[in-house]
């Protein structure tokens, strides 16, 4: 092995500053860690408070609005919306208006029926005014007009005047 050309007294220099240095290092990760997650902090939840589905049920189907969609959660976790005015689907290029968007095959997204099956839901329907949970379904209505529901795996978020499937 050769021996080091450089003084001792260089080798101690650069050692103590590779020290201060990771010492420094070591110090601002944990005051970033302490203060990225204090205790006893909680999480800052953004969703808008569940309600009662009992005003939404005809029979065992919940039927709602929110504006002028109008939207059905069917008891096997179908979902779906009739968005009369249309939407525009974002991750298409060209993006076609779509009409009515739907959840109702696991293996599907979110997709647009194009009015096959019929009307999605009723109009004159109660409006939701926040989180409804039914059959495996939650669907929102709340943080900055934002419309979204989600159901086997699946979602579809509407802020017209336009709709995100996946």
């Amino acid at each position: 092995m050769r021996p080091s050309t450089r003084s001792p007294k260089i080798v101690r220099r650069t050692r103590s500053r590779l020290a201060r240095t990771s010492a420094i290092l070591a110090g601002a990760l944990l005051a970033a860690t302490a203060l990225a997650a204090p205790a006893g902090a909680q999480e800052i939840n953004f969703e808008p408070p569940a309600v009662d589905p009992g005003p939404y049920l005809v029979g065992d189907t919940a039927y709602f609005s929110v504006g002028s969609w109008n939207c059905s959660i069917r008891p096997n976790s179908d979902v779906g919306c009739d968005l009369p005015g249309g939407a525009f689907m974002s991750q298409v290029p060209f993006a076609p208006r779509v009409y009515d968007v739907a959840i109702d095959l696991p293996f599907l997204p979110a997709h647009p029926t194009f009015g096959i099956g019929g009307p999605q839901g009723r109009g004159g329907s109660p409006q939701l005014t926040g989180t409804l949970h039914h059959a495996g379904v939650k669907c929102t209505f709340g943080f900055k007009g934002v419309f979204s529901c989600h159901s086997k795996g699946h979602s579809f978020a509407l802020w017209p005047p336009t709709l995100t499937v996946s």
